[in-house]
């Protein structure tokens, strides 16, 4: 008996190693052939804001930010038509729920139901993007939910309307950095006469491929290869414009070094200021505008303040040299006896003058000092302190206007 007892209970651990083992083996194969298709998925949760849509035909927008792209006008239709109107939509991207196991996870464009995707007229089939690795993939279209889980099973992780978000996002920030690059221009044709023809080029040659992406955005942002493309390639001009900044940034500082000179060196040397501050202001403006076009291109895998990291590490530097500017500036007026609200300062025998013909009229007693060199003066006494950025998400929401059927890009100025 205690034989027959023996052998039962090994039988059975031993077929409990078995099963074990089976078990262990299977789920190790299930997750290789999972890796292996590329379907093994984390629930993660884009980084791009959320959009608003509104109709207004009283308010004229402006036309330099009209939507005139076929395939954007197509991804806000199709959100425009699958929610009513100014209801925030990018909810799908925050709001996921398990379809089917903790691998698995799918977005809806209103609210949480596969029965809310964004729908193919006339088809069973509704509009989503894949995200593969925990990155945000390439658009797909799959079919309706009763449909999907009887031919697909455990193997679909449905993201609907993310494509239609991204794209949206991605042309609006393209068009204001579009805009700001616009003025950036400007600027730089306005101080040509201080730039040399390295120092253009260069700046020249960030601006001529930061264009080539905003003008080709469409293609860009539908495709994964172009899109991985052009961001490494902003990585290569984030770099560029940083190395351009941080030397404007130590002229700045070459040029406030001496304190004990008189007024015709403080004159060159703010002049001198005057060029390398234009320069840092431009590149500081450029610098702000490759951190966007990083976020845009990260495809909302990138928070932010990620994508600023250069950014916020380099106005750091700019405020902590723009300060030393300052009051370098302060203590040169005050031993120059610089006055540049009544555009006067001493000079040589200014007591004697004070005492003598100072008496007569008080003008009399001081320099005169031209407009040109009060601005300058002016201009670097009063700067503005930068704030970093601390945001996950560039803005919480964007806002795209209907107007008499069209689409505009509601831009925050």
């Amino acid at each position: 008996m205690e034989i027959l007892l023996g052998t039962i209970l090994g039988v059975i651990f031993v077929s409990i190693i078995v099963f074990c083992f089976i078990k262990l083996n299977k789920n190790t194969k299930d997750k290789i052939v999972e890796e292996k298709n590329g379907k093994l998925i984390n629930n993660v949760e884009s980084t791009f804001p959320d959009i608003q849509i509104i109709e207004n035909n009283t308010l004229a927008p402006l036309e330099k930010n009209k939507i005139s792209d076929s395939s954007i006008e197509h991804s806000i239709a199709i959100l425009d038509n699958s929610i009513s109107n100014s209801i925030m939509v990018g909810k799908n991207i925050k709001n996921a729920t398990e379809l089917l196991n903790n691998k698995r996870a799918f977005f809806s464009a209103t609210k949480k139901g596969t029965e809310n995707m964004i729908k193919i007229n006339g088809t069973n089939e509704r509009i989503g993007t894949q995200a593969i690795n925990g990155k945000f993939n390439k658009q797909t279209k799959f079919l309706e939910e009763n449909r999907l889980i009887q031919s697909s099973g455990k193997d679909a992780l449905l993201n609907a309307g993310f494509s239609a978000t991204s794209m949206i996002v991605g042309q609006y920030y393209m068009n204001e950095i579009n805009n700001k690059l616009d003025i950036i221009k400007d600027n730089i044709q306005g101080i040509s006469d201080l730039l040399d023809s390295e120092f253009q080029g260069k700046l020249g040659q960030i601006i001529s491929k930061m264009q080539e992406i905003i003008d080709n955005k469409v293609e860009i942002l539908n495709n994964e290869y172009s899109r991985d493309k052009r961001y490494n390639e902003v990585l290569d001009l984030e770099q560029s414009c940083t190395k351009l900044l941080g030397q404007a940034n130590e002229m700045i500082k070459n040029n406030i070094t001496d304190e004990n000179i008189d007024y015709k060196k403080y004159e060159r040397q703010t002049n001198e200021i005057y060029k390398w501050f234009s320069r840092q202001q431009i590149l500081r403006m450029l610098l702000i505008k490759i951190g966007d076009l990083r976020y845009v291109l990260s495809y909302g895998n990138e928070t932010s303040k990620l994508s600023h990291t250069q950014y916020n590490y380099y106005i750091k530097q700019i405020n902590s040299v723009n300060e030393e500017l300052e009051n370098w500036h302060k203590l040169m007026s005050k031993k120059l006896g610089i006055d540049t609200k009544e555009f006067r300062r001493n000079g040589k025998f200014y007591t004697i003058k004070k005492n003598t013909i100072g008496k007569i009229k008080e003008d009399w007693a001081y320099h005169k000092l031209n407009n040109d060199i009060v601005a300058l003066i002016d201009n670097q006494s009063n700067i503005e302190r930068l704030i970093p950025y601390t945001n996950k998400k560039q803005d919480d929401i964007i806002k795209i206007q209907k107007y008499n059927g069209k689409y505009y890009n509601l831009l925050n100025e």
